[in-house]
């Protein structure tokens, strides 16, 4: 499994046992915002396929299922807790709730993402509940192009979230939440990267683009010839992410919106996520995906340009920031 001069597979021991990012999608189909380059932000304009808008039913993950899933993280020091969703992870009503055990439980590290629109509403909460890094998705640097590419009007709303959250964190001596807040790099922000980066700064411990994709071949794909021009290259989340979709069951990806490609059920009474993470199927659709695209969602994915092997990788740069004094400007 080497191709000179990157290794693929799973390049650290522990990672064989038990994975080192955790991925819950906690809520479905919930979201605030009508974002132009999201699934979810088409379903809720009418622009969305039927077929594809019926993957977005709405769904909440169920607390119980929750408190199962971080009393097996905590037993493994190395692994992250990251909150995602399919939709908006804040709209969940036991949001802080679960943060919250999570971190009483004993997991390590907890992340969440959020668009930050309702974050006003839950800033001393969310840093009693020991969150770890806060990520929000704010995409622009001013109301007039948020407006445009997120089509909701919330872009004072996220920038008080943020600034009180910012703040607040601050004013606690020891707190060690980090605030990172992120842009996609689509074609219409491209111009507007360096403003971005800016504003966003003086209020974050970290601001990062992250690469545009199509989640799973669900919205078109304005970088299509220059990605087909790139060399194959494994898809890391295959060996790095462990996703759980809001009904319980395990996606071999997380772009796989429509549970096509499931490797396992966590609502099993005895099933784990160590169990799943080396079930046969996996590991059939692992040995497959070092050679060509085996999954029917990596076929029309984005690809490999999301990847990133070793030190970039997701539990890397999460643990580097932790590490890093935060930003007390």
């Amino acid at each position: 499994m080497l191709d000179a001069p990157v290794q693929y597979g799973f390049l650290d021991p522990r990672y064989t046992v038990f994975p080192p990012v955790v991925q819950i999608a906690l809520v479905s189909g919930v979201c605030p915002s009508n974002c132009r380059y999201c699934p979810c932000g088409q379903k809720n304009m009418g622009e969305l396929a039927p077929e594809l808008a019926a993957e977005l039913a709405e769904k909440f993950f169920p607390f119980h299922l929750f408190t199962r899933v971080a009393e097996e993280i905590a037993e493994y020091p190395w692994a992250i807790l990251r909150i995602h969703s399919r939709g908006e992870p804040m709209a969940h009503p036991d949001y802080i709730r679960m943060i919250a055990y999570a971190k009483q439980c004993g997991v390590g590290t907890v992340t969440s993402f959020t668009n930050g629109i309702f974050l006003i509403r839950h800033v001393e909460a969310l840093l009693d509940a020991g969150i770890d890094v806060l990520e929000i998705s704010a995409d622009a640097a001013d109301g007039r192009h948020y407006a445009q590419w997120r089509r909701n009007p919330h872009f004072d709303a996220v920038v008080e979230g943020v600034t009180a959250f910012y703040t607040a964190r601050n004013a606690r001596a020891t707190c060690r939440t980090r605030i990172v807040i992120s842009a996609v790099d689509h074609p219409d922000f491209r111009p507007y990267r360096t403003q971005f980066i800016e504003f966003w700064g003086r209020l974050s411990d970290k601001v990062i683009i992250r690469p545009f994709h199509t989640y799973g071949g669900r919205i078109a794909d304005p970088y299509a010839d220059e990605r087909q021009s790139r060399q194959y290259i494994p898809c890391v989340q295959l060996w790095e992410r462990f996703s759980i979709n809001p009904n319980g069951l395990v996606n071999a990806c997380f772009n796989d919106w429509g549970d096509h490609e499931i490797v396992g059920d966590l609502s099993v009474a005895d099933a784990t996520i160590a169990r799943i993470w080396r079930n046969e199927q996996f590991e059939a659709i692992r040995e497959q995906t070092l050679r060509h695209p085996a999954l029917a969602c990596c076929k029309i994915c984005s690809g490999p340009s999301l990847s990133s092997w070793g030190k970039l990788g997701y539990q890397h740069w999460i643990t580097e920031l932790l590490n890093t004094p935060p930003n007390s400007a």
